[in-house]
């Protein structure tokens, strides 16, 4: 029988090729410890685990690409389905007004980085709903980053389509098992995955340039956390005065994405896992 305390993630199971039951001596000395160690212990010691390498959290990286739209492909992160599955929850943002954005600034019911770019939504209809799109899912996974344990099968409410919770759910999630249950985590991994796939977002919508620190503020991150991401995406980093009134306003930094890309070292590379874990 498996203690209330163990851990598993998708991506571990699928290693193994074991399924729902864990095998092998490194599921043995998993299964030990966790009898030794506290639960909360035991969840941070997996989730620290959890990324074997960069390349299973980043989205995936076209270094062949002719231009900048095409390193980090529209459709790796919003398949069709999910792109038009957004157009009811997002014409909230298509008909906002200059009133609605003010208030909802002083509510701060939304992230920063969405309320700025709603006062610079296009003014042609297909543009318009295309940024639209995008803001309300940037939006909505920035806020799905602040979970831990989701016990809700649909945390993010009713409005959320169908097809946008089960995304969520299964690709910025791990499982865990506790008090005789399945849960879905969002361990120290999915959070550095959910931040990669926000600054691949932000950059299709800010024409590939996009302040990052204004990203790691709403996503409640360090600036050295964050940069690493960056740089492991292949962002060139520059310093910027930000806007004026958001926190923070002076020394932000910028990430763009262009080509050629940066090249990575690869001596560096272990030593970027760690930080990234």
């Amino acid at each position: 029988m498996l203690p209330p305390s163990f851990v598993c993630t998708r991506t571990r199971r699928k290693d193994l090729g074991c399924g729902h039951v864990l095998c092998g001596f490194v599921c043995m000395v998993r299964i030990f410890s966790s009898f030794l160690l506290p639960s909360k212990a035991l969840i941070q010691d997996v989730a620290q685990d959890d990324v074997q390498n960069v390349s299973t959290i980043l989205p995936p990286c076209n270094e062949d690409a002719d231009k900048p739209e095409d390193v980090y492909k529209f459709e790796d992160i919003l398949s069709p389905a999910e792109y038009e599955a957004l157009q009811a929850p997002a014409a909230a943002f298509v008909n906002i007004t200059a009133e609605e954005i003010t208030k909802k600034t002083e509510d701060k019911s939304h992230c920063s980085f969405v309320l700025e770019e709603l006062k610079f939504l296009p003014t042609d209809e297909k543009s318009r709903d295309h940024k639209a799109r995008c803001l309300w899912f940037l939006d909505t996974l920035i806020k799905f980053s602040y979970l831990k344990v989701i016990k809700k099968k649909h945390p993010m409410g009713p409005e959320c389509p169908h097809i946008i919770s089960r995304k969520l759910m299964k690709n910025f999630t791990s499982l865990t098992y506790n008090n005789g249950s399945v849960q879905n985590l969002i361990s120290a991994s999915m959070k550095t995955k959910i931040t990669a796939y926000v600054i691949a977002l932000a950059l299709h919508i800010s024409k590939f340039q996009t302040d990052l620190t204004v990203l790691q503020n709403d996503l409640k991150l360090q600036e050295s956390r964050m940069t690493d991401i960056a740089r492991a995406m292949r962002l060139k980093i520059s310093k910027v005065k930000g806007l004026p009134g958001l926190e923070n306003d002076h020394n932000h930094k910028l990430g763009t994405l262009s080509l050629p890309l940066p090249v990575q070292k690869a001596s560096g590379n272990q030593q970027k896992r760690k930080k990234m874990n």
